[in-house]
């Protein structure tokens, strides 16, 4: 089935422009950027994904004929600013839209000229390239996630989780030792600065659910002992957790009973914790993730954040997630 791009949707809303020649540059134009777009994202973008031979080979699966040395010239005039004709710009604008989609999962916008994520969650990647060169693509981007993925700030502001959550589809889980600082965010600083953004969640359907560190457990005790002996704020730790867990019980039946269809969840767990997560729709294809290693001597707040999705690190993304679902795998749900 052959791809309808967006910019033929756009195209109908152009047909009121009086003048044929404005809407004829206007829509050349469009395909252009798409085009521009398109190229930048395969060939260059992240140290370059594919080669051109690799894209030649992909269009000539979407049945559009096209040698390499075309591929060049049309690279070339896009990079120059070389004006495309109409019915040239049209016969590689839909079919490159369509490769970035089935490759990549962005779809063009044609009021931003840019590629956005798709918004569909079930989207998977597909590989139109012959088996044998299937294992000669770059890894996307994970060829330098070194640059992209740490914040050394330490514990992420109030402000900052919003934005990172802000976008979920279906769960957020927030996993740590105690919770201690996350309990408090519902009432020292307001309504609107988390508690608000939670409710949103929960109106949606979201489900957040909240894990911690069992407070009668052995692992508990043993696990404070020892971050004692480098830090002695931790000698007193195992002290406040029935109390953080029944606030945080509170909280769930505060937010559960306005009704919404997401669940405010708790958990506990009994396993020795090696870093917190902050996990957004862990095993959708948008999902994404931030962990705080646990560094032994150093305070949980000043850990180094790694920031990665499920697209961009898909290796990396899959590793820690597969973490984080054998703590969740052997936790219990507790209610008040």
């Amino acid at each position: 089935m052959y791809w309808f791009p967006k910019v033929y949707v756009y195209e109908w809303k152009c047909l009121e422009i009086s003048n044929y020649k404005q809407y004829q540059m206007s829509m050349n134009k469009n395909f252009q950027e798409l085009i521009k777009a398109a190229l930048y994202l395969l060939l260059d973008c992240y140290d370059g994904i594919y080669t051109q031979r690799q894209v030649v080979t992909m269009l000539n699966q979407l049945n559009v004929a096209l040698k390499p040395s075309a591929l060049n010239k049309l690279k070339k005039d896009i990079e120059t600013g070389k004006q495309l004709g109409k019915r040239r710009a049209k016969r590689y604008g839909g079919p490159l839209e369509e490769l970035v989609n089935k490759l990549l999962g962005q779809e063009y916008d044609v009021e931003l000229n840019k590629f956005i994520p798709t918004e569909n969650t079930d989207w998977q990647p597909e590989n139109l390239l012959p088996i044998e060169e299937q294992n000669t693509v770059v890894s996307l981007p994970e060829n330098r996630f070194l640059e992209k993925v740490y914040d050394t700030r330490g514990r992420w502001s109030t402000a900052d989780k919003v934005r990172f959550f802000s976008t979920a589809k279906k769960e957020v889980i927030e996993f740590g030792v105690k919770l201690e600082n996350f309990s408090t965010y519902f009432d020292k600083y307001g309504d609107a600065a988390y508690k608000q953004p939670i409710i949103e969640l929960l109106k949606r359907g979201v489900n957040v659910k909240c894990y911690m560190l069992e407070p009668d457990s052995n692992t508990a005790r043993f696990y404070f002992e020892d971050r004692a002996k480098a830090n002695e704020e931790e000698s007193t730790a195992i002290e406040k957790l029935p109390k953080i867990q029944k606030k945080l019980l509170k909280i769930a039946t505060s937010l559960n009973n306005l009704g919404h269809d997401g669940r405010f969840e708790i958990y506990t767990y009994k396993n020795i914790p090696y870093n917190h997560f902050l996990s957004v729709d862990l095993d959708i294809y948008s999902a994404k993730m931030v962990i705080a290693h646990y560094i032994y001597g150093v305070g949980r707040a000043k850990s180094p954040l790694v920031v990665i999705t499920k697209k961009d690190h898909p290796s990396l993304y899959e590793l820690y997630a597969t973490s984080l679902r054998a703590f969740l795998a052997q936790a219990k749900k507790v209610s008040p």
